[in-house]
């Protein structure tokens, strides 16, 4: 039994460049040059690392083993966020 590959869109899309004549190929890699730097000067691309500190202020004070105790307690045990509130067990602000 033979077994088929699907071909990737990627690997579709080079071979129909492929058949394009020499300046339509170059056109074609103008626009989409054109269109990816469009893309990244309005902030499309981004890294995940630039959010890295964000918020952190927020955390000021508050040592990370005690808070996960009292949140995993508060699991075990069913007790809903309002209960947990009302023992102090609330996320710093």
């Amino acid at each position: 039994m033979e077994t088929i590959m699907a071909e990737s869109s990627y690997e579709a899309a080079l071979r129909s460049v492929e058949t394009l004549h020499p300046a339509d190929q170059l056109r074609l890699v103008g626009e989409l040059t054109e269109r990816l730097s469009l893309r990244r000067a309005s902030g499309a691309c981004r890294s995940i690392l630039e959010l890295r500190g964000m918020g952190k202020e927020v955390w000021s004070g508050v040592d990370p083993d005690q808070y996960v105790d009292r949140e995993r307690s508060s699991w075990k045990n069913g007790e809903s966020a309002l209960t947990a509130r009302r023992l102090g067990w609330t996320a710093p602000r």
